[in-house]
Protein backbone atom coordinates (compact mmCIF):
# COMPACT_ATOMS: atom_id res chain seq x y z
CA UNK A 1 0.00 0.00 0.00
CA UNK A 2 1.21 3.23 -0.60
CA UNK A 3 0.25 7.06 0.63
CA UNK A 4 -0.71 9.68 -1.66
CA UNK A 5 1.09 12.15 1.16
CA UNK A 6 2.17 12.46 4.83
CA UNK A 7 -1.41 13.64 5.98
CA UNK A 8 -3.00 10.30 4.86
CA UNK A 9 0.15 8.13 6.50
CA UNK A 10 -0.69 10.07 9.61
CA UNK A 11 -4.26 9.50 9.34
CA UNK A 12 -3.84 5.86 8.87
CA UNK A 13 -1.04 5.27 11.64
CA UNK A 14 -3.64 7.28 14.10
CA UNK A 15 -6.33 4.20 13.37
CA UNK A 16 -3.39 1.53 14.01
CA UNK A 17 -3.33 0.72 10.28
CA UNK A 18 -0.47 -2.39 10.40
CA UNK A 19 -0.20 -1.91 6.29
CA UNK A 20 0.82 1.63 7.32
CA UNK A 21 3.10 0.76 10.00
CA UNK A 22 4.30 -1.51 7.52
CA UNK A 23 5.35 1.76 5.29
CA UNK A 24 6.66 3.98 7.96
CA UNK A 25 9.68 1.22 8.97
CA UNK A 26 9.94 0.28 5.12
CA UNK A 27 10.07 4.04 3.69
CA UNK A 28 10.87 6.61 6.35
CA UNK A 29 13.56 4.85 8.81
CA UNK A 30 16.44 3.80 6.66
CA UNK A 31 18.01 7.27 6.52
CA UNK A 32 17.92 7.08 10.43
CA UNK A 33 19.22 3.87 10.67
CA UNK A 34 22.04 4.56 8.07
CA UNK A 35 22.94 7.70 10.26
CA UNK A 36 23.04 5.70 13.51
CA UNK A 37 25.60 3.17 12.16
CA UNK A 38 27.71 5.72 10.08
CA UNK A 39 28.26 7.75 13.59
CA UNK A 40 29.47 5.16 15.74
CA UNK A 41 26.17 2.99 16.15
CA UNK A 42 25.86 -1.24 15.71
CA UNK A 43 22.85 -2.69 14.31
CA UNK A 44 21.45 -3.39 17.86
CA UNK A 45 21.28 1.00 18.46
CA UNK A 46 19.89 1.43 14.62
CA UNK A 47 16.76 -0.57 15.40
CA UNK A 48 16.52 0.87 18.84
CA UNK A 49 16.54 4.74 17.78
CA UNK A 50 14.42 3.41 14.68
CA UNK A 51 11.90 1.94 17.43
CA UNK A 52 11.93 4.65 19.77
CA UNK A 53 11.19 7.10 16.49
CA UNK A 54 8.48 5.33 15.76
CA UNK A 55 6.89 5.50 19.32
CA UNK A 56 7.36 9.11 20.22
CA UNK A 57 5.45 9.60 16.90
CA UNK A 58 3.07 7.25 17.44
CA UNK A 59 2.35 8.68 21.14
CA UNK A 60 2.07 12.09 19.85
CA UNK A 61 -0.46 11.19 17.25
CA UNK A 62 -2.69 8.92 19.26
CA UNK A 63 -2.20 11.98 21.80
CA UNK A 64 -3.71 14.44 18.82
CA UNK A 65 -0.81 17.25 19.42
CA UNK A 66 1.10 16.35 16.66
CA UNK A 67 0.87 18.10 13.68
CA UNK A 68 3.94 18.96 10.76
CA UNK A 69 4.50 22.63 10.32
CA UNK A 70 3.54 22.95 6.40
CA UNK A 71 6.05 22.58 4.04
CA UNK A 72 7.89 19.93 6.30
CA UNK A 73 7.84 16.37 5.58
CA UNK A 74 7.58 13.49 7.75
CA UNK A 75 10.49 12.17 7.12
CA UNK A 76 12.44 14.79 7.89
CA UNK A 77 10.55 15.18 11.24
CA UNK A 78 11.93 11.53 12.05
CA UNK A 79 15.56 12.17 10.88
CA UNK A 80 15.56 14.85 12.86
CA UNK A 81 14.00 13.40 15.98
CA UNK A 82 16.29 10.13 15.10
CA UNK A 83 19.54 12.05 15.06
CA UNK A 84 18.52 13.84 18.37
CA UNK A 85 18.11 10.98 20.12
CA UNK A 86 20.99 9.00 18.76
CA UNK A 87 23.58 11.74 20.28
CA UNK A 88 21.77 11.90 23.71
CA UNK A 89 22.36 8.88 23.73
CA UNK A 90 25.85 8.20 22.35
CA UNK A 91 26.87 10.57 25.23
CA UNK A 92 28.26 13.69 22.67
CA UNK A 93 28.63 16.64 24.57
CA UNK A 94 26.26 18.80 22.44
CA UNK A 95 23.15 21.01 23.26
CA UNK A 96 20.23 19.47 22.16
CA UNK A 97 17.58 21.34 21.00
CA UNK A 98 13.50 20.97 22.19
CA UNK A 99 11.08 19.35 19.58
CA UNK A 100 9.68 22.75 18.66
CA UNK A 101 12.79 23.60 18.09
CA UNK A 102 13.32 20.75 15.82
CA UNK A 103 9.75 21.09 13.74
CA UNK A 104 10.96 25.13 13.11
CA UNK A 105 14.37 24.14 11.67
CA UNK A 106 13.51 21.40 9.71
CA UNK A 107 10.99 22.99 7.68
CA UNK A 108 13.96 23.90 5.26
CA UNK A 109 15.11 20.60 4.79
CA UNK A 110 14.07 17.42 2.88
CA UNK A 111 15.42 13.89 3.47
CA UNK A 112 17.06 13.55 0.32
CA UNK A 113 19.03 16.84 0.98
CA UNK A 114 19.64 15.20 4.34
CA UNK A 115 21.02 11.64 2.96
CA UNK A 116 23.45 13.86 0.62
CA UNK A 117 24.93 15.55 3.24
CA UNK A 118 25.22 12.91 6.00
CA UNK A 119 29.23 11.86 4.57
CA UNK A 120 29.76 15.36 4.67
CA UNK A 121 28.73 15.68 8.33
CA UNK A 122 30.92 11.95 9.25
CA UNK A 123 33.58 13.45 7.74
CA UNK A 124 33.58 17.19 9.34
CA UNK A 125 32.97 15.04 12.63
CA UNK A 126 35.89 12.73 11.99
CA UNK A 127 38.41 15.64 10.81
CA UNK A 128 37.41 17.64 14.19
CA UNK A 129 38.48 14.35 16.25
CA UNK A 130 41.65 14.15 14.67
CA UNK A 131 42.40 17.99 14.42
CA UNK A 132 44.80 19.27 17.35
CA UNK A 133 43.70 19.95 20.80
CA UNK A 134 43.17 23.73 20.94
CA UNK A 135 41.48 23.40 17.52
CA UNK A 136 39.04 20.87 18.86
CA UNK A 137 38.31 22.71 21.77
CA UNK A 138 38.01 26.16 20.30
CA UNK A 139 35.34 24.82 17.81
CA UNK A 140 34.09 22.94 19.89
CA UNK A 141 33.27 25.41 22.31
CA UNK A 142 32.02 28.17 19.91
CA UNK A 143 30.04 25.83 17.40
CA UNK A 144 28.32 23.25 20.20
CA UNK A 145 28.89 25.02 23.37
CA UNK A 146 27.70 28.23 21.87
CA UNK A 147 30.09 30.26 24.01
CA UNK A 148 31.57 33.58 23.24
CA UNK A 149 35.19 34.23 21.65
CA UNK A 150 35.83 36.12 24.96
CA UNK A 151 34.28 33.08 27.06
CA UNK A 152 36.42 30.72 25.31
CA UNK A 153 39.74 33.11 25.67
CA UNK A 154 39.04 33.18 29.17
CA UNK A 155 38.46 29.56 29.96
CA UNK A 156 41.61 28.72 27.77
CA UNK A 157 43.64 31.70 29.78
CA UNK A 158 46.47 31.82 27.57
CA UNK A 159 45.58 33.42 24.68
CA UNK A 160 43.82 36.56 23.92
CA UNK A 161 40.36 37.14 22.51
CA UNK A 162 41.86 38.71 18.80
CA UNK A 163 44.09 35.64 19.04
CA UNK A 164 41.78 33.78 19.74
CA UNK A 165 39.81 34.88 16.77
CA UNK A 166 42.90 33.83 14.56
CA UNK A 167 43.11 31.03 15.60
CA UNK A 168 39.61 29.64 15.04
CA UNK A 169 40.09 30.91 11.41
CA UNK A 170 43.09 29.12 10.96
CA UNK A 171 41.64 25.83 12.84
CA UNK A 172 38.40 26.53 10.64
CA UNK A 173 40.78 26.63 6.98
CA UNK A 174 42.67 23.31 8.32
CA UNK A 175 39.18 21.40 9.13
CA UNK A 176 37.86 22.48 5.76
CA UNK A 177 41.03 21.30 3.84
CA UNK A 178 40.84 18.10 5.37
CA UNK A 179 37.37 17.40 4.82
CA UNK A 180 37.81 18.52 1.03
CA UNK A 181 40.25 16.40 0.54
CA UNK A 182 38.77 13.37 1.90
CA UNK A 183 35.41 14.19 -0.25
CA UNK A 184 37.40 14.73 -3.04
CA UNK A 185 39.90 11.76 -2.30
CA UNK A 186 36.97 9.17 -1.24
CA UNK A 187 33.57 10.66 -3.17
Amino acid sequence: MTYKDDDELIAALKQKDRNAFKYLYKNYTGPIKHFVKTNGGQDADAEEIEQSVIILLYEKITAGNFVLNQGTKLSTYMFAVGKNMWYKKAGRDIKFSDETEIMDSVDEFDIDMISDNNEIETQVIKALNESDEDCKKILTAYYYDKKSMRDIAEDMGTITEENLRKRKYKCIQKLKKVVTDKINNHG
